[in-house]
């Protein structure tokens, strides 16, 4: 696999006889570096730009868990500057450069692999002219200032989904600059092809922001940067394969500080505080679980069988545990009556069913699950029972119809 290298704009600097043509840069002597290695990606959001103080410095060296004793360093004449990479990558700076407004200019570089964490570099150099961090401003403390109280820096993303699509037309039902609304969302989840569930998401904190790479490729995100204005740029490359569709990235920030992302201003929250609404009907989460088989006393001669269980007796009914090789199945966790109702279809043919939720909607008492369905393809005989298994929140559920590839095909009481 081949990787697309992020693009740097680079300007030429012709400097003589004390004039400035364009913009001098300097390189900086890096007098001492530290490298390492953290599993734990929460920890990512608490680094500074740079430390400028030694109780900072102490404070930084503890976060990151090294264990040897605290580098001596002259806070009067000297400063650490940080950069990090994300995933369980070895960081490397190549080059760090000063220009003539007081801005360090940092190239790092890294390892591609994925997976939870970061790398990190400290760097030790002079302090005398350093204004700016990758054109980020420097308090005191070594922090980004930010306007609003809120300091610019690296976005900590909360969650993050990725996927590949076939058709390219599809990437325009993405809004931009950002999601900021759940019927936005899920209209998007379900025509990309997500077959999980939406996780709910509070639009009056949070965003998700959209990542694109182009040909069937998957974006690699960098970092996600906030500047003192409150502009959110994403940083990311990609795969490097050929042909039809695209891939994207869905990233989960609060929306505190972020008032444009990559130039264009955000859109406010549509919905009401706690609230999630798609045509006039309240949104409701909702968990997929797999790994279960239909019990053969489970209506086997219909076509189709629609369920609302209520309690562990209704379900144990219907389904039985799977035997899976290695398994990695997401099971119904114990305890989850009566706080939760599970909704389920079965559909009965000769080939397997496969599903997609479009939708899952409360109006009053009464539930309305959405779907899509298709039948794999097959050449054989045999016959099968395919089950669509979700849980909601139970709260109020007294009747729940059934919507299957836009057409209504029945409902189901909740019986205690």
């Amino acid at each position: 696999m081949s990787y697309r290298k992020p693009l740097i704009a680079a300007v030429i600097a012709f400097c003589f006889a004390g004039t400035v043509l364009f913009t001098c840069a300097a390189d900086l002597e890096i007098k001492e570096q530290w490298s390492g290695i953290i599993r734990e990606d929460a920890l990512k959001a608490q680094l500074p730009v740079a430390v400028r103080t030694k109780e900072k410095w102490e404070k930084l060296w503890k976060l990151l868990k090294r264990t040897e004793a605290l580098p001596a360093v002259d806070f009067e004449k000297e400063l650490i500057v940080v950069s990090s990479v994300s995933g369980p990558n070895r960081g490397r700076v190549g080059k760090l450069t000063l220009d003539d407004k007081g801005n360090v200019d940092v190239v790092a570089m890294s390892t591609r692999m994925g997976g939870p964490g970061f790398g990190y570099v400290l760097l030790r150099m002079a302090r005398d002219g350093i204004k700016s961090v990758d054109g980020k401003a420097l308090d005191a403390d070594g922090k980004v200032k930010g306007a609003g109280g809120i300091a610019a820096g690296e976005v900590k993303v909360k969650s993050s989904t990725s996927g590949l699509v076939g058709d390219n037309a599809l990437k325009a039902l993405a809004p931009a600059p950002a999601i900021t609304d759940s019927a936005t969302l899920a209209k998007l989840w379900t025509a990309w092809g997500n077959l999980d569930h939406v996780s709910p998401h509070d639009f009056q904190k949070e965003l998700v922001l959209v990542v694109f790479a182009d040909g069937p490729n998957s974006p690699i995100i960098q970092k996600v940067m906030r500047d003192e204005k409150g502009n959110v740029e994403v940083q990311a490359i990609q795969t490097e394969r050929g042909g039809p569709g695209f891939g994207y990235a869905l990233l989960t920030v609060d929306r505190e500080g972020i008032l444009s992302v990559h130039g264009q201003a955000i859109a406010a929250p549509k919905q009401n505080p706690g609230e999630a609404v798609l045509n006039g009907e309240q949104i409701v989460p909702h968990i997929a679980y797999d790994g279960y088989f239909v019990k053969n006393n489970t209506n086997q001669n219909a076509a189709r069988t629609l369920l609302a269980l209520a309690n562990q007796e209704q379900f144990d009914r219907n389904f039985g545990v799977a035997a899976v090789m290695q398994d990695k199945s997401k099971r119904l966790p114990a305890e989850i009556f009566p706080k939760q109702l599970v909704v389920s279809i079965i559909t009965r043919g000769t080939a397997v069913e496969q599903y997609a939720v479009e939708s899952i909607t409360l109006k009053d008492d009464t539930l309305m699950v959405r779907y899509q369905a298709k039948a794999a393809p097959s050449n054989g005989t045999a016959t099968f029972a395919s089950p669509l298994i979700l849980s909601v929140p139970r709260a109020g559920i007294k009747k729940v119809f059934f919507v299957e590839n836009g057409q209504s095909v029945g409902d189901a009481l909740v019986v205690e």
